[in-house]
């Protein structure tokens, strides 16, 4: 996986409406995020959230509904950085918490093993909002 900072993204309008409203859609880099339901999300320059977030579809399109661990999802939030672990915790619980304020409430889940995308919504990579 390719570094990611605010140049790598292209933002683009999505041209038409996702078909399914239970459809999550990111841009390659994960830029630009259009929630199921059709409301656009702007991560451009919340590079942890972006990159925890395509962890996460990644994983699920790979293993749905089974969850990423919190190390791998810190590693990927925030890659290279050795962190203590209450506050690599902190870190991720707040990243969580952000990303469910956005918009991804009933989408994002968690068990005791980790973190993971809804199954019954549709991921895909294209031209989100």
């Amino acid at each position: 996986m390719h570094a990611m900072t605010e140049s790598t993204c292209n933002f683009h309008p999505c041209p038409v409406p996702v078909d399914s409203p239970s459809t999550l859609v990111l841009d390659p880099e994960g830029c630009a995020v259009e929630l199921p339901g059709g409301r656009a999300l702007d991560l451009r320059r919340r590079v942890p959230l972006r990159r925890i977030l395509l962890a996460l579809v990644r994983w699920r399109l790979g293993a749905p509904g089974q969850p990423l661990g919190s190390a791998e999802l810190v590693a990927a939030g925030w890659p290279g950085q050795r962190v203590l672990p209450a506050a690599a915790a902190n870190r991720l619980h707040v990243a969580i918490a952000t990303l469910r304020s956005l918009g991804l409430r009933g989408a994002l889940l968690r068990e005791r093993r980790g973190y993971f995308l809804d199954p019954n919504i549709s991921v895909e990579f294209g031209r989100a909002s």
